[in-house]
Order: structure tokens, then C-alpha cells, then sequence
């Protein structure tokens, strides 16, 4: 690898230059020089002008080649130009000269959390809190991991301590926002726009986007999406989905939207109704704010809208007032849409994949908590983990860090909460949530687990060509043809003998089909490295606790060979 040589040699040649000097400039014209440069690179990091920045916190180490925050600085540079390389390399650099640095620890743990490693990022921040060290960005990277194992109380926590540490970082605001009242949110979310950020321009649409719909809502504030009915249980049967005549991809559900029939393919892998636009005029739903749709493909973003359905009814189940997204592109196959699985997240959802059957029932209720009731259908955050290596690291750290202190007070039943988990469902995989996105570690041979999407829309079982290699031959295969939402991938390799090892289950895949996978681990903010896909789904009965961030797998080896 080059990048250790071009990044770290050139500073120790220029500290050499400066140290051997003839005529030294007096130590506090150095300290202020180097803090001039620290400043103006964090200003230029903060406005999102990276390779300025880079150039900047260069110059601070000319000046002090032990400066951990210009180390720092230059890891987050990287990072926000998803040159993960080039910050690992700075980070194993920098660590033999600043070892110390607790910017530098925090920075690092950020590299962790990107490259797919939550619980060595979490590890990382925790020891630097408890170091007594003044790092707002390790609140903020424990707030990211708190959302991820369904740490909800605690994510709440780190975040307004971040904020009230530091309320200029845009990275800090940003999620903060997040967690305020509608009418809060709404005008810090104007402020945030009004200047200058670090954010790219799909993250400033999708924002923008936040907003135009907060003050739709906010003209008509009893329209929000909501359960229409107060039942506890509900069952529905699945629809195969054929691509050609033989051909199964996928299960459907009939599902009902203002009275109009759609059939719409149940998507692990998606959130909420995405409808085409057949479908949405049929239905009779309007525009109400343009959008983007980002997916698999290589042909860029679909165009497509927000509009309001009156009525969307599942079986006995009935939601009013939701937003669905309509995409602009002709359906690729003969359904009418997408429903993510987290459509119906107030309850405990049951795929039963086997019997063609999509079953729901009211979610355990929390220790010394009343059963929910039934009623306005809120958004829920992000997931965790279930494997030795990451459980074992984790729970070392519970002595280290009070936010983990398990309170044996009944919680409050408001407010956002933190994971809990019913007797019933200690067997469940604790998996990551990120949004609507599980991710679940999944051992790729006999390396140490990565993340992987649980995906009952993928068609396949999919990953990344990097992480293919480090088992397995990957070589390019032009035969194969995928098609996404954002049509074709141009680049499709072959993996070979690659056996998927997740939950409590193994399976040997003789062929595997790679390909890049970056722009999810992107705009998720941690690596992911494949998706376990429909074919192996189907044979599995799958019980998701999207409050919790728990997943439970049941295989019935007398309706299938084994997995």
C-alpha cells in the first residue's frame, strides 16, 4: 500500500527540515501557527471543502508532527471522502507517534464504526470518556452506536451531551435535530439549512425534503400516519412472485390502497410503500414533495414523489394518513410496488416463509410496562448483534460504562426507551438497525464475522467482491445480469465456495454473485459487506422485533434440506 508513504514519510522529512533549522522560529510563533491551521482546517472541514482541509491540518503537522488533532482531522477528511484507505493508513501512522491523543482515539473510532467493526468503535469511545477527555465526537459516535443496538434512552443521552459540548459541529446538529419536537425540529432544521455544511448533496436533498414535509404537517397537523384499528394480532397470506413462469423471487402481499388492489412485494430490504406509478395513479395519490430513490443499479437515482394515501389495508390491518413514495420508473415486474417489512413495526412481525404467511402480533411489553396501545404509528430508530466475538467485547465493557447500567426500575412510558428483551425472545439474534436496514453479522469461511443485510427483495444471496476475496476466488462473470432500482450493474463477478455462516445456521454456496456494495455502506455509515437474499430467507420462518433490534430464525428441516 502506497498511502502510508505518501502520507506519513513527507511529515516526518518536513519535521526534520524544520527541526534542523538554522534559525527556528520562537516556540509560541509555532504553537500559534499550528493553531491557526488547526482552526482553519476544521472551518474547511466543516463547510465541506475536505482536500482544503487536508491541506491545512498538513500544514499544522509541519509545524508539530505530534499534533493528534491535525491526525485526526486528517482521518475525518478522509472518511467524508470515503477514501477508507487512505484513514486507516493515518490512523496505523499516526497511532506510533500520538498513542496518547485522544482526538486521534475518537477519529479511530470512527474509522472502526465505518470499516463495519461497532463494537472495537464503541470500545474506542467509551475509553475515551472515561479517560475524562473533553471529545464531543465520542458522545456522538456512542450516540451511533446506541441507535444501532436499539440504545434509544442512551442514544438521547450521548447526543444532547454532544450538542451542549460542541453545537457548531454539523455532524452533532444534525442527529440532534433529530430528536426534537416537530415544531423544534422544523425551525433548527431552517437554521441548519441557512448555512453552509459538510453534508453531500444527496444528504442536503433528503433534508431538504424533511422539510418541505415537516410544514406540510405542520398545516395539517392531524394527518399523520396512524393505525386505524385496535387489534392485537392479525394473519395474512403471502403471493408468490414469478419472474417468467417458473421462476420464483420474491413473496407479495395484497394490500388495499384508498380501496384500489396492489400487489406489492414484501421487501426486508425496503422501508415504507413504494408504489409505481401505475399503481399510485389507480389509488388516486398526488404529489406533494419531489424525490430521489437510491438503490442497486448503476443508472443513478429514480425520480419519484411523496403523496398521501388515505387508507392502506392489509388483511384486517388498516393504516390512515401515510406518506407513500411513488417511483417514475416502469415496474420491472409484475407487481405493483414495494412494502418494507417496517410498515409494521408497532407490532412483532412473523415471515413465515415456508407456509406463505405474514403473521402479527402485539409486541412484548417492557418489564413493569403496560401493553402498548394501539394508535399513532411512529418511525422507530436503528440494531445489534449476535455473535461470541462482538457480544464477548460489548459486555466487557458494561463495568466501564455507566450509560449500560441496567436500572431495575420499571422505565417510563414515554420518551424513547432502550432494548429490552422478553424471556421469550432470548434465543433471537440481536442484529444492527440502521433506519429500516438490518444488518446481521454473518461469517464469510472462517474470518470473523461482517455485516450483512437481511434482504427478502434481494434475489440472491450477494457480496462484497473484497470481502469475497479474503476466502475465495472471485473473477468477473458477464452471463450475469443484475438489475436493480437503478437498473443494471455494470460490474458482476463470480465468487466461489463461499459458505455463509449466520445465527445458528450454515450454508455452503457453491456460487455467489459479487458486487460493489459502497454506496450502501456509504449511506449507511458502516461497511457492508453482502445480504442474505431471498433464496435462503424463503426457507425460514423470520420473527422481527424492530423495536428491540432482535431477529429470530426457525428452520423446519421437514419442509426443507437443510440450510
Amino acid at each position: 500500500m502506497r498511502a502510508p508513504i505518501s502520507l506519513v514519510l513527507p511529515l516526518f522529512l518536513l519535521a526534520s527540515n524544520f527541526a534542523f533549522s538554522e534559525n527556528p522560529a520562537p516556540q509560541q510563533s509555532i504553537a500559534s501557527t499550528e493553531a491557526e491551521s488547526l482552526k482553519h482546517g476544521l472551518t474547511l472541514y466543516r463547510t465541506g471543502r475536505f482536500d482544503d482541509a487536508i491541506v491545512s491540518y498538513q500544514s499544522a503537522l509541519s509545524q508539530n508532527p505530534k499534533s493528534g488533532q491535525a491526525y485526526a482531522g486528517l482521518v475525518r477528511c478522509y472518511l467524508k471522502q470515503e477514501k477508507i484507505q487512505e484513514a486507516a493508513a493515518t490512523v496505523k501512522g499516526a497511532s506510533e507517534i500520538v498513542p496518547t491523543s485522544s482526538a486521534l482515539q475518537v477519529a479511530a473510532g470512527e474509522l472502526l464504526f465505518r470499516q463495519g467493526d461497532i463494537a472495537g468503535a464503541e470500545k474506542q469511545f467509551v475509553a475515551v470518556i472515561n479517560s475524562g477527555a473533553v471529545e464531543p465526537r465520542a458522545y456522538l459516535g456512542l450516540e451511533r452506536i446506541s441507535r444501532a443496538i436499539s440504545m434509544y434512552k442512551r442514544a438521547k443521552r450521548m447526543i444532547d451531551t454532544a450538542h451542549d459540548l460542541d453545537p457548531q459541529d454539523p455532524e452533532i446538529s444534525r442527529v440532534w435535530l433529530s430528536t426534537l419536537n416537530r415544531a423544534d425540529r422544523r425551525k433548527e432544521l431552517e437554521r441548519y439549512l441557512a448555512q453552509q455544511t459538510n453534508d453531500d448533496q444527496e444528504t442536503l436533498e433528503a433534508l431538504q425534503r424533511s422539510l418541505e414535509l415537516l410544514k406540510d404537517e405542520e398545516k395539517e397537523p392531524a394527518k399523520r400516519c396512524r393505525l386505524a384499528n385496535d387489534l392485537s394480532s392479525s394473519e395474512s397470506s403471502l403471493e408468490a412472485i414469478l419472474n417468467g413462469p417458473n421462476h420464483l423471487v420474491g413473496y407479495g402481499l395484497n394490500v388495499k390502497l384508498n380501496g384500489h388492489g396492489s400487489r406489492l412485494l414484501v421487501d426486508t430490504g425496503a422501508s415504507g410503500v413504494v408504489l409505481g406509478r401505475r399503481a399510485a395513479e389507480k389509488a388516486g395519490i398526488t404529489a406533494l414533495v419531489s424525490s430521489k430513490l437510491y438503490g442497486i443499479g448503476d443508472k443513478g437515482a429514480v425520480n419519484s414523489f411523496f403523496g398521501y394515501a388515505d387508507s392502506i389495508r392489509v388483511g384486517d390491518l388498516e393504516f390512515r394518513d401515510c406518506l407513500v413514495e411513488v417511483s417514475e420508473k416502469k415496474n420491472a415486474m409484475d407487481i405493483d410496488g414495494l412494502i418494507g417489512t417496517d410498515v409494521f413495526d408497532d407490532f412483532l412481525i412473523t415471515l413465515d416463509m415456508p407456509n406463505m404467511r405474514l403473521r402479527l402480533k402485539t409486541l412484548p411489553p417492557r418489564a413493569g410496562e403496560a401493553a402498548k396501545p394501539k394508535g399513532l404509528k411512529t418511525a422507530t430508530p436503528t440494531v445489534a448483534q449476535d455473535t461470541p466475538d462482538l457480544n464477548s467485547a460489548i459486555a466487557a465493557q458494561k463495568n466501564a460504562d455507566p450509560a449500560r447500567t441496567v436500572s431495575t426500575q420499571p422505565p417510563a412510558l414515554s420518551g424513547p426507551q432502550d432494548r429490552y428483551i422478553a424471556p421469550e425472545m432470548e434465543s433471537f439474534s440481536r442484529v444492527f438497525r440502521f433506519g429500516h436496514d438490518l444488518l446481521i453479522p454473518t461469517m464469510l469461511g472462517d474470518k470473523p464475522p461482517k455485516l450483512f443485510l437481511i434482504d427478502t427483495g434481494a434475489v440472491g444471496n450477494l457480496v462484497s467482491p473484497a470481502a469475497a476475496r479474503e476466502v475465495t476466488k472471485v473473477s468477473r462473470d458477464e452471463t450475469i445480469e443484475i438489475r436493480g432500482l437503478n437498473g443494471k450493474v455494470e460490474k458482476v463477478y463470480r465468487a466461489d465456495r463461499a459458505t455463509l455462516t449466520f445465527s445458528r445456521f450454515k450454508q455452503q454456496n457453491q456460487d455467489i454473485v459479487a458486487f460493489d456494495l459502497s454506496g450502501i455502506s456509504k449511506n449507511l455509515g458502516t461497511e457492508v459487506s453482502g445480504a442474505l437474499g431471498f433464496p435462503i430467507l424463503r426457507l425460514l420462518e423470520i420473527t422481527i422485533d424492530y423495536r428491540d433490534g432482535l431477529v429470530g430464525f426457525n428452520y423446519d428441516p421437514k419442509r426443507w434440506p437443510r440450510p
